[in-house]
């Protein structure tokens, strides 16, 4: 079974545009089992836009063993960040990417302090961008080309240049309501599934999903349940009725008629 653009399965802990069915002539059922169980092909998810990208980085900088206060790296960091021409660095040059609120600095041995902080990218339609800015902002630390240049508010007005040596940098990806992030990408949760804890998850009995990108399912009228999970459609809700006095669900009555409604027809006991 092959995807259409556009359009992915979820293989594992990845996205993958197609998925290979066999008939299993032991048993007479297909050898593919969907996240939900039951013997059927998965179905096709769309990708949909993240909501957040967010870049974490942690950077190793020599010049001093005491880390300055935090608000003044962080202006130093986006003097830099802003006097860039490379295009890896061209969401925060744009705007679209920001610098964090939660960025710490730690002393980590002589002549070396630890900053780490964060960067958000909104309207993103994929972490092409981010990957990018943490590969180039790794690369440039390495090299030693990010120098930021801190001078202190005391009288003495010394200035102390923390050079970095290395940068870790890692990329995650906050979906929007309705969606699953999956290796980096967000899918739209398919019809006959709602979105749990950033989980596409199967509709319970007696409820349905006829839309994708849904973050709950709509319950059967009263007196009427699904067949089965994952009901993707209005129509998938049939009327119920409770049939006392079987032995194990499977005997004869013991006294009386009771209907039961099954598969559209109506039945006597």
């Amino acid at each position: 079974m092959t995807c259409g653009d556009g359009f992915y399965i979820i293989s594992g802990e990845s996205l993958a545009t197609t998925q290979v069915i066999t008939c299993n002539y032991t048993t007479e059922l297909w050898d593919v089992e969907s996240d939900g169980g039951s013997k059927e092909w998965d179905k096709c998810l769309e990708k949909a836009d993240p909501q957040t990208i967010l870049l974490s980085s942690n950077m190793s900088l020599t010049g001093a063993s005491i880390c300055p206060t935090v608000a003044s790296l962080d202006s130093a960091f986006k003097l830099w960040l802003g006097e860039q021409e490379d295009d890896a660095y061209a969401c925060y040059t744009a705007g679209t990417c920001t610098m964090g609120s939660e960025s710490s600095c730690n002393n980590a041995s002589d002549s070396k302090i630890n900053y780490a902080f964060k960067i958000n990218q909104t309207q993103a339609t994929s972490t092409d961008l981010m990957t990018a800015f943490g590969t180039k902002l790794a690369a440039d630390a390495t090299a030693g080309n990010i120098a930021l240049a801190i001078t202190t508010a005391d009288k003495k007005r010394a200035t102390t240049t923390y050079t970095a040596e290395s940068a870790t940098t890692e990329t995650t990806v906050t979906c929007a309501s309705g969606s699953q992030s999956i290796d980096g990408s967000c899918v739209s949760c398919a019809k006959g599934y709602y979105e749990k804890s950033g989980v596409c998850t199967m509709c319970p009995l007696a409820s349905y999903s006829d839309a994708t990108g849904s973050s709950q399912c709509t319950q059967c009228d009263a007196g009427k349940s699904t067949l089965q999970t994952g009901s993707d459609k209005s129509s998938d809700c049939k009327v119920t009725c409770s049939v006392p006095d079987l032995d194990d669900g499977t005997s004869q009555p013991h006294r009386g008629h009771h209907s039961i409604y099954q598969h559209g027809h109506h039945d006597q006991l």
